[in-house]
């Protein structure tokens, strides 16, 4: 099974799995269905809109072409044991009646934990799944993983994406087209601007038939327009640095960082107008992250709505202009960049700790008084007066449960009316059953917890330290190493193995190729490669895509032997690896599991066939280390944020950070001295890169990895070096020097 189907047969149960519990699903794609098998392009529009219909977005009075506004988006999963293993029913909620805001020339960088559902919602916004969205708008989305093809080369998925991206600006200009004639239509005559409104919509239909027009001219379905358009492809896989001896290559052979170039450059094509990028950064390269940087500035000039979900916090803060939360079921919106989020949400917790702080005073004072009166009461001989104070007593315990924090977040005097209802931090917050079985005391230490921020241990990272030291021996020396491939012809290659490595049953070391074992590679990635790394040392390693750093990891990792050269390992250490494609390889692994068929069955297996085998990370940990206890694998994933219901989930619908966290958990249970991790943070949210950061800055282990994260290497610390014209090459002054000596000299040609 390759990773593409895997891939796809994921998300297509993730859909099904949406549209089950999203009541306006299925009303909504019959409006999507009769709209498109329309031929009048006058009823070809989605008869959609008003209330609970998804909102707005494709009923506003006055048409905006770019603006994206709908309401109430809904995200829940059924709880079936195909997702979560429990079968327990309910459900599990993304989003919650959340309101969708998307207009055009703004970068929005999509925030969240790992598992609240941000790339969830980007596939249902690119699949056209959520009631209400606007059908005409054109859009992009470059997923987490790109996943190779074996019948299409780089250059046949720019060509097909170009179509593709045709197609959806030619119905999104008629749809366009239809909607300001009927502008037109309802403009009222006997106004004083209808001429100046009148030429306005005229001009805009002008712009969008010539638009159309360019469309059809440039479809790529002639020869002439194919090698036109073919030069143009290599000029926008160029711009990327996407090596011109892969254009007619296979993707499924391509390395992950060089699939995910191939996808940015297809936005050079043809530029959508809602471009949807989740985590683009993933497995590419310094070069590849300023080339990044430009096509967003460039879609920012040409109009075009970008959706950015990534955990590179310098680039969030270069070039967004908007961020929005996803947090507790909602999407809330803020003007600036990630650092002004920051500074928002710690002055807003400020607020609240203020608030609470006062609200405490204030009910310490009212407490008092009524202990006061109990006194009075208890003292008093009158029968009326005890009544009185009986009365004042019960008078002002209703008060003090109905106190709470009398203004909003942003400062405004608080109303039930305006402000959902019961305020936070008063007793009355707490639900009426609950309150029920509760003392007064209780319900005071209750309502004073509900104010307090949420606590961030869903996100942590708690390495066990190690025990063994080697004091001044190196763990791991690299002597004069070099890696290579040998060159049997052109297009094709293998890699150098030493016998060790090397299969019994083969006649070769080099992968596919059978023969006689060349004694040297004629193609070395690196050689002359010395390094030392030494007990609870920090190192780096930097360099472009393709120059060899995740080979050099292997090598230092002991998974692999080295072409030439050779490496020393302390004696007794142990070595963790994380390879920068764990987390996909634990999914083909799981696909190739769940299709593993009986010799008794007659073809059951495979996706809903007999032979299906639900994996968990608790079920594959266990099966993985059988030596261990239950009880000891659910600690571990506890203590890298992966909670117990989240450790009985099946693996396959897990999000990346989750999936990823996982296969730290793997790793960490083999007790190594050793990390050696490559791309780390490809799959995790912001809060869990800083949660990484803090977890590996104080274990007392040694670290070597690879990253193109400025951020993470930056609050690492410890030493940098780079592979450069296949040397190994120390960088003093760490990431800031790199990055500014590769901006001086990488020049690439503009698409």
């Amino acid at each position: 099974m390759t990773m593409n189907s895997v891939g796809q047969d994921v998300l297509n149960a993730q859909h099904e799995s949406l549209d089950a519990t999203d009541a306006l699903a299925s009303a909504w794609s019959i409006a999507l269905a009769e709209a498109s098998s329309s031929n009048n392009s006058n009823n070809s529009r989605v008869s959609w809109g008003g209330r609970g219909k998804g909102g707005r977005g494709t009923a506003r009075r006055t048409f905006q072409p770019r603006d994206i506004v709908v309401d109430s988006v809904n995200l829940e999963y059924m709880n079936d044991v195909s997702v979560t293993g429990a079968g327990s029913g309910g459900s599990k909620v993304l989003l919650n009646d959340a309101y969708l805001k998307l207009l055009p020339g703004r970068v929005y960088t999509l925030i969240g934990r790992n598992g609240v559902g941000k790339s969830s919602l980007l596939k249902r916004i690119r699949a056209q799944k959520i009631p209400g969205f606007p059908p005409h708008i054109t859009s992009l989305l470059v997923p987490q993983e790109v996943f190779g093809h074996d019948d299409m080369t780089p250059i046949d998925i720019l060509l097909e994406n170009h179509r593709d991206m045709t197609q959806q600006s030619k119905a999104s200009n008629n749809y366009s087209i239809s909607q300001l004639e009927d502008e037109m239509d309802a403009l009222d005559v006997d106004c004083d601007d209808y001429q100046d409104k009148m030429e306005d919509i005229c001009n805009r239909i002008a712009e969008i038939e010539d638009d159309t027009s360019n469309n059809d001219d440039n479809n790529g379905d002639d020869e002439n327009d194919t090698t036109t358009f073919e030069k143009r492809a290599q000029t926008a896989l160029r711009f990327f640095g996407v090596p011109e001896s892969t254009f007619s290559t296979p993707t499924s052979q391509l390395s992950g960082g060089i699939r995910k170039k191939v996808a940015l450059a297809s936005i050079l094509m043809e530029k959508p107008q809602l471009l949807l990028l989740d985590e683009p950064t993933c497995h590419i390269d310094i070069g590849g992250i300023l080339q990044l940087r430009r096509l967003i500035s460039d879609c920012i000039q040409s109009n075009t709505t970008v959706v950015l979900i990534s955990h590179d916090v310098d680039l969030m803060n270069d070039v967004a202009t908007d961020v929005i939360h996803f947090a507790n079921g909602s999407l809330g919106y803020y003007t600036g960049n990630y650092t002004d989020f920051l500074k928002y949400r710690k002055e807003r917790i400020t607020h609240r700790v203020k608030q609470a702080s006062a609200l405490e005073k204030q009910r310490k004072g009212m407490t008092n008084s009524i202990d006061n009166l109990k006194k009075k009461s208890s003292a008093a001989d009158n029968r009326n007066t005890k009544k009185k104070l009986n009365k004042a007593i019960k008078s002002k315990e209703k008060k003090l449960e109905r106190h709470g924090i009398e203004k909003n977040e942003r400062g405004h005097r608080r109303t039930d009316q305006k402000d959902g209802g019961m305020r936070k931090g008063c007793i009355n917050s707490v639900d009426a059953s609950t309150r029920g079985q509760l003392s007064h005391k209780e319900l005071m230490k209750l309502a004073e917890i509900d104010v307090g921020p949420v606590p961030d241990k869903a996100v942590q990272f708690d390495f066990e330290d190690t025990k063994c030291t080697w004091g001044d021996e190196p763990l791991v020396m690299v002597m004069d190493t070099g890696h290579g491939y040998y060159v049997v012809d052109e297009g094709s290659r293998g890699s150098i193995k030493s016998p060790a490595d090397t299969d019994a049953d083969t006649d070769t070391g080099i992968t596919g190729i059978t023969g006689t074992i060349p004694t040297t590679p004629n193609h070395l990635i690196f050689d002359c490669v010395d390094l030392s790394i030494r007990e609870g040392s920090r190192i780096t390693i930097l360099g472009e895509n393709g120059s060899g750093k995740s080979t050099l990891l292997s090598i230092i990792a002991g998974e692999i032997s080295p072409s030439i050269g050779s490496v020393h390992f302390a004696n007794g250490i142990t070595v963790g690896h994380y390879h920068q494609h764990s987390v996909d390889n634990l999914l083909r692994d799981i696909g190739r599991s769940n299709n593993v068929v009986d010799d008794d069955d007659d073809g059951g297996g495979g996706s809903g066939g007999g032979g299906t085998i639900m994996v968990t990370p608790l079920s594959f940990l266990s099966q993985k280390f059988p030596s261990k206890s239950e009880q000891d694998i659910r600690g571990e994933l506890t203590r890298f944020g992966l909670s117990p219901k989240q450790a009985g989930t099946n693996v396959r619908y897990l999000s990346g950070g989750e999936r990823c966290r996982m296969c730290m958990v793997s790793m960490m249970l083999e007790s190594p001295e050793l990390l050696v991790i490559d791309e780390i943070t490809n799959h995790l949210d912001v809060e869990s890169v800083e949660a990484l950061i803090y977890g590996l800055r104080k274990w007392n282990g040694t670290v070597v990895m690879a990253s193109h994260d400025a951020s993470l290497i930056r609050a690492m610390g410890g030493e940098s070096y780079a592979i450069f014209d296949g040397k190994l090459r120390r960088i003093e002054g760490g990431i800031d020097t790199y990055l500014r000596v590769f901006a001086k000299y990488y020049h690439k040609p503009k698409a």
